[in-house]
């Protein structure tokens, strides 16, 4: 029968050998979470958001204690538009480490990107929540007080303040970031934004520019000087800039996008056409990469092969306007009435308050020889508020945009 210390001793080694496996299996989680972050931190890097989102969930669910994948979740959230979502995760980082300043900065962008998007989706019905307002510039204040030499805080705090139009105290904190940080390309962009917000662009072609000799293969500065000239116009050098710009980041859609509209200006559509393609291949699951490849190949009398790409986009999205406008004049163009007729009746089973598809589908109607029908629709758009004698036409291709301002991470 074995000892009593024999026993003891035996106890002692199986207690250490189950310390020694607990301690691996945490390290090796450890590892893992670490892992499982920097992947996500690498597909922020490429614009790969959702896959990041995902990453840093593996990240948290192996390492519910880190403060980091939290607030790198909440900024993945954030670029892709949930703002609330991302508001929360920040909160959790700001719990777990309370002197965390990336997170009170950026949880202050989402606050007023959230503020920003619903005033975009509600338009004049939309009344601004001050809370919000003063919560950004709490979170940014607290970024200050706790890391007061960091020149993105400033930064930070002067995009909420640009976004409040306080123009003065934003331009200060831009100013004051690039006093503490002369070096950094980035602040110059940050001012020059708010420059050309504020409709001074000769001095945000200076910023952009000096941002560009401070760090040439800074794509954002090229494209946002070719923004400036686009807007002036300086067609050619906007177009030289977002090549610029497309050469140093080749895989961003944005570049290539305000480069076609930039084409369409100048007569060009043969080469916004090839844009647009580059653009669809990029993001082959994006409905305005249809819908904007096929109003150009409508623009270049290619009907046919406009619809093909009009009815992926709204196959893509069914809420997508401008598809079924565009789809809508292409049938019109090629003498199919009939299937006008069943595009405008399915626009309108969508918004059925849409004056437009009304009248539309009336002029189809009569082309088809159908009055009793026209006359029903026309009497549709005057029920509607049209108040003209004439049918309403489609006008406008211009999509409606809301900027919201970046993460950092």
């Amino acid at each position: 029968m074995p000892s009593r210390k024999y026993v003891l001793g035996a106890l002692g080694s199986l207690r250490l050998a189950l310390m020694l496996i607990t301690s691996c299996g945490i390290a090796v989680q450890a590892s893992a979470a670490t892992g499982a972050y920097e992947e996500g931190i690498r597909l922020m890097g490429g614009k790969k958001y959702e896959e990041a989102r995902k990453a840093f969930d593996r990240a948290i669910k192996l390492n519910p204690e880190s403060a980091k994948a939290f607030q790198a979740r909440g900024a993945a959230l954030g670029e892709l538009g949930q703002y609330q979502h991302a508001i929360a995760d920040f909160t959790q980082a700001i719990r777990l480490n309370p002197r965390f300043t990336d997170a009170y900065s950026n949880r202050a962008v989402a606050r007023i990107n959230f503020e920003g998007y619903q005033q975009f989706k509600e338009g004049e019905k939309y009344k601004p929540r001050e809370q919000h307002h003063r919560m950004a510039l709490a979170d940014c204040n607290q970024a200050i007080k706790i890391q007061p030499k960091s020149a993105q805080n400033y930064v930070s705090r002067g995009d909420v303040y640009a976004w409040l139009g306080q123009h003065a105290k934003a331009v200060d904190d831009y100013t004051r970031a690039i006093t503490m940080s002369p070096k950094s390309a980035d602040c110059y962009i940050a001012r020059g934004n708010y420059y050309h917000d504020l409709g001074r662009d000769d001095k945000a072609i200076n910023d952009y520019t000096k941002a560009i000799s401070l760090n040439p293969r800074n794509a954002v500065a090229y494209y946002r000087r070719g923004q400036v000239y686009e807007w002036l116009p300086a067609r050619t050098k906007a177009i030289d800039d977002y090549s610029a710009a497309i050469r140093l980041d080749p895989k961003c859609i944005d570049y290539y996008r305000s480069r076609a509209n930039v084409y369409i200006d100048l007569g060009q559509l043969a080469r916004e056409l090839d844009d647009r393609s580059t653009v669809i291949s990029l993001d082959p699951k994006s409905s305005d990469a249809y819908c904007e490849r096929g109003t150009t190949l409508y623009s270049l009398g290619l009907c046919r092969r406009a619809t093909d790409d009009l009815k992926t986009a709204i196959d893509l999205d069914r809420k997508n306007t401008r598809a079924f406008l565009y789809l809508g004049r292409c049938y019109h163009a090629l003498g199919d009435y009939q299937d006008e007729v069943d595009n405008w009746t399915a626009a309108i089973s969508i918004d059925p308050r849409e004056v437009a598809y009304y009248g539309q589908r009336a002029r189809a109607y009569e082309q088809l020889g159908r009055r009793e029908l026209s006359q029903k629709d026309r009497a549709k758009v005057r029920a509607l508020g049209w108040l003209s004698s004439d049918t309403p036409d489609i006008t406008g291709s211009q999509i409606s945009v809301f900027s919201p301002i970046s993460f950092h991470w």
